[in-house]
């Protein structure tokens, strides 16, 4: 009996979607130290180079992603080397490859994901596209469900509205009023103390409640994520304020936080006068970099290819797709 090891690589779980399924690759990074999952990855994009051509250029953010970047670098000129015969040549598919790296963007895993896949992976927990029940009963999450490919990226709060239209139930009659949805002529500075406060309630209360430690943990970690300046070591300023500036992380319109990762790869893929970009890279953002964790890889679109180093969020995937309508 002979016994090798399977390469599953990487597992497509829609088509605008692939993941090598290694659940504690931010773990093996930054706490063990250990680089392997940075081989995995490599070794999976390769192969599929091998399928589709070589990417036209590599952009990364993070120092993990540098590390993948190079690793990538090499392995095709290891290819070359080695395999004179090789036919492989610039993909006429895949444009660019962007690489995350998960440090770079602590905040948003934190954050309570608002979309609908997002929020049910946030109570029921999602596993390769399946979310079991109480009753062992796998549920089946992917485009394959027409219901859920037009719920999965929308804002959860608005899935009701959704869901009304399709089951003609909406009551064309109903208006919404300041009264009925609250006054919203707080000051700035009042909207501050009010968010502080519900966060000390809501803490205090999920102790009484037996709540998760993981569900109070997290707005525990973003409140000293941004209080330990962890992004940069400053010790006269705090960079966030100018970050989420620059990158309109905070969009006033509809009082959400727009990821942070996926304003990165905004930048890559788009303008500053918001056409799609023609290969600019970083141009233009070198200053909000800087205030970010990690060196920076960027290499002389079709399809942008967007690699998530340390696990990403069902939020992070639908604003993505967004952008990907967008353009």
């Amino acid at each position: 009996i002979t016994i090798n090891e399977y390469h599953l690589d990487l597992i497509p779980f829609e088509d605008d979607l692939l993941s090598l399924e290694l659940d504690n690759t931010f773990k093996e990074l930054y706490l063990d130290g250990d680089y392997t999952s940075i081989y995995y990855v490599a070794r999976a994009l390769m192969k599929l180079q091998t399928s589709f051509g070589l990417f036209r250029r590599i952009i990364s953010k993070g120092d993990c992603a540098k590390h993948l970047a190079d690793m990538l670098i090499r392995m095709r000129r290891e290819v070359a080397v080695d395999d004179l015969s090789s036919s492989l040549s610039i993909s006429q598919s895949v444009d660019s490859l962007i690489i995350t790296d998960r440090s770079v963007d602590l905040i948003t895993p934190l954050c309570t994901q608002l979309t609908y896949e997002g929020f049910i992976d946030e109570v029921f927990g999602i596993k390769a596209s399946h979310v079991e029940s109480k009753k062992k009963k796998n549920f089946a999450l992917n485009s394959g469900d027409k219901l859920f490919a037009r719920l999965r990226d929308i804002n959860f709060a608005v899935v009701g509205g959704v869901l009304n239209r399709v089951a003609k139930r909406i009551n064309e009659d109903y208006e919404y009023s300041l009264r009925d949805n609250g006054a919203y002529c707080y000051t700035r500075i009042q909207q501050a103390l009010e968010v502080q406060q519900s966060i000390y309630i809501y803490l205090f209360n999920s102790r009484n409640d037996q709540s998760t430690g993981s569900t109070c943990l997290s707005f525990t970690v973003i409140m000293s994520t941004k209080s330990c300046k962890w992004w940069i070591e400053a010790k006269d300023h705090n960079p966030y304020a100018s970050i989420r500036k620059t990158l309109r992380l905070i969009v006033d319109e509809v009082e959400h936080n727009a990821p942070l990762s996926v304003r990165l790869i905004q930048c890559v893929t788009t303008t500053n006068s918001g056409s799609s970009s023609t290969g600019n890279g970083w141009k233009g953002y070198e200053e909000v970099l800087k205030m970010l964790p990690g060196m920076v890889q960027g290499q002389h679109s079709r399809v942008t290819l967007a690699f998530f180093l340390g696990g990403c969020t069902y939020a992070e995937i639908s604003a993505i797709r967004f952008l990907a309508q967008d353009d």
